[in-house]
């Protein structure tokens, strides 16, 4: 299955890459420099702290020593909390158990999203490995460019490509919001109460934009399970999928022509994988 990364704009590789140049470009000029990398320029508009450098092949990882490498602000916005514990970094023997899933699941990323992956190392300079119970990571629209994961050895074989692949398009709808605007954000908008949005994932009430966010996580997550020969796993995404994409249809006021634009892409898209996966039964209101 290649529908999502073909048919949503927002998340292909050629608008990702676009959205890219164009933070790099405004850095540059911005700070008077030459041509720097994606990277530097994300550092330098939203995280100057960081004394990181980039890695050329993959995302930089990053298991301890967070203040060192000048990221415990970013981690902590990464966790939403004020103060890192500090057994959420991994200890030797953890970052040994633990390290063999998450270069598995980049060697599945590469492997299965051949278009993607090259962006999606540009997209994702960083990411910074912490503890912490009953999550897998995050994802923060003040600090793109930086995913935080919670790796455990105890993860099954391709989970973490898809907790990877699942902040990749947190950041691409970051770039995109940054870069051409998504969401109306005043009065009546994404913040109003009556807007809010049962989440696509685990179905819980959510903030607009949050709810618009895990629509697109989980239409991601269905194309990576399919490609993992998961198609009972991809199914089982589509019952609070549906509700979420009829709620969002219906309050698409909240969103800029841009933003509707690329809503419209992910309703055709969905209906796409239903239709290849045999998961039909959508509302009324989501259909074309």
């Amino acid at each position: 299955m290649r529908i999502f990364e073909e048919g949503v704009a927002c998340v292909s590789p050629r608008q990702v890459e676009g959205n890219l140049d164009a933070v790099r470009r405004f850095a540059s000029a911005r700070d008077g420099v030459g041509h720097i990398s994606f990277a530097h320029a994300i550092c330098a508009l939203q995280s100057p702290e960081v004394t990181l450098e980039p890695a050329r092949r993959r995302p930089q990882l990053v298991w301890n020593r967070y203040d060192a490498a000048g990221v415990s602000s970013v981690l902590r916005d990464l966790m939403a909390v004020e103060t890192l514990d500090p057994g959420c970094a991994y200890t030797s023997k953890e970052r040994r158990c633990s390290l063999p899933g998450v270069r598995d699941g980049l060697r599945r990323l590469r492997r299965s999203f051949p278009a993607t992956f090259p962006v999606f190392r540009k997209a994702v300079p960083f990411i910074l490995l912490a503890k912490k119970d009953a999550h897998a990571g995050g994802s923060a629209s003040n600090r793109i460019g930086f995913v935080w994961l919670a790796a455990s050895p105890s993860w099954a074989d391709h989970n973490c490509g898809e907790h990877l692949y699942h902040e990749y398009i947190h950041q691409c709808l970051f770039l995109e919001d940054m870069v051409n605007t998504l969401f109306d954000r005043g009065q009546g908008g994404i913040y109003d109460q009556q807007n809010r949005v049962p989440g696509a994932i685990r179905g819980m009430p959510r903030r607009y934009d949050q709810a618009f966010h895990s629509a697109f996580v989980a239409a991601g997550i269905i194309e990576y399970r399919s490609r993992m020969l998961d198609h009972n796993g991809a199914r089982t995404l589509f019952p609070r999928l549906w509700r979420c994409l009829d709620e969002l249809v219906g309050k698409r006021h909240t969103l800029t022509d841009n933003g509707a634009k690329q809503l419209d892409q992910l309703v055709e898209c969905v209906f796409r994988q239903a239709d290849c996966l045999g998961a039909w039964g959508p509302p009324a209101a989501a259909r074309p």
